[in-house]
């Protein structure tokens, strides 16, 4: 029999005037083992959702570099968007 673990690490977005210019994100170097003993490992997905003013969009950075076209959603009566 197989025991899943699903670990849920959720942070609520912080008010605008407490966000920071850089986060760092750290992630498991290995995933789930896939049977007991096995020394077999399946990788974790690792999701991240960003909220962000509209005008700091291109600004942002993963490792140095620009997102691959973000679907951005904005959120209703701010000037800010989000991505998950």
């Amino acid at each position: 029999m197989f025991h899943l673990l699903f670990i849920c690490l959720c942070q609520l977005i912080p008010p605008v005037e407490q966000w920071s210019r850089n986060y760092e994100f750290s992630t498991p170097q290995s995933g789930q083992e896939t049977a007991p003993d096995s020394g077999l490992y399946k990788p974790f997905n690792v999701f991240v959702m960003i909220a962000i003013d509209n005008n700091q969009r291109e600004g942002l950075r993963l490792d140095g570099n620009p997102l691959d076209n973000p679907d951005w959603t904005l959120i209703q009566g701010t000037q800010s968007s989000f991505n998950a």
